[in-house]
């Protein structure tokens, strides 16, 4: 039996570490040794922002959001555009979205998307909160910006069936699907083929709130194999309006 290399607790602490999405055994072990080594400069305010963050952090009751308040500080906000509502599988994609600056809206959050294979189902997700939230009058547009998988194209197109009761326009948000178009030029995908790549189209058209993209035209790019040049892509730089 291997023995260990340090006490209990900091193996403990190693152990939680590797939990972490992105970090195996040898980075926990790398980075809980940086930790103990930077004891008070690092490891104490750590430990105390997580105390703080695990007492105080809650889940908002309007848009799935997290913060430290409900309703979150983003649906606090009166200079945010009411009328549109952005709809994401996870926090994390609230943020990255927050991050880009491409959305003055508001925005709900999922909490996954539809999957019958691992038992997820319509009532798992925060759907209905999303229907009464598209029944309000003031809301006029819901983009929807599911990742392209299979799952969450399943919850798109379940989510357009539910809401086409309601009085609201659903498109796909344009940011992401051009995204996704910058992301696969990079890649190098070529444009010519029988079958489209699976996350360069929509199910929905795009929102109009999408023209103000400036766009500048990358040089023509190489595919590991091919014999000529790709011809070059329009990709996205920034926003305008």
């Amino acid at each position: 039996m291997a023995r260990a290399a340090a006490s209990a607790e900091i193996e403990r602490l190693i152990q939680l570490l590797a939990r972490l999405p992105g970090l195996g055994p040898r980075s926990a072990r790398r980075a809980a040794l940086h930790l103990v080594k930077k004891k008070e400069q690092l490891l104490a305010p750590l430990a105390a922002a997580l105390t703080e963050a695990h007492d105080r952090i809650v889940t908002c009751e309007t848009c799935g959001n997290i913060d430290t308040v409900s309703p979150c500080t983003l649906c606090r906000d009166q200079s945010r555009d009411r009328t549109l509502i952005c709809v994401v599988e996870e926090v994390g994609d609230l943020w990255a979205l927050e991050r880009a600056h491409v959305l003055n809206g508001l925005y709900h959050v999922l909490g996954g998307t539809l999957s019958p294979l691992d038992g997820v189902g319509p009532e798992d997700l925060s759907i209905a909160k999303l229907i009464e939230r598209a029944d309000a009058p003031e809301v006029k547009e819901v983009l929807l910006a599911l990742n392209a998988t299979v799952e969450g194209q399943s919850t798109a197109h379940y989510l357009t069936d539910q809401l086409a009761g309601c009085n609201v326009t659903l498109a796909a948000c344009p940011w992401c699907a051009d995204r996704r178009r910058a992301r696969l030029s990079r890649r190098g995908h070529p444009r010519r083929g029988g079958q489209s790549p699976q996350d360069d189209v929509s199910l929905l058209p795009p929102s109009p709130r999408g023209r103000g993209w400036q766009a500048e035209l990358a040089g023509p790019r190489r595919v590991r194999g091919a014999s000529r040049s790709m011809e070059p892509r329009t990709l996205p730089a920034r926003i305008i309006d």
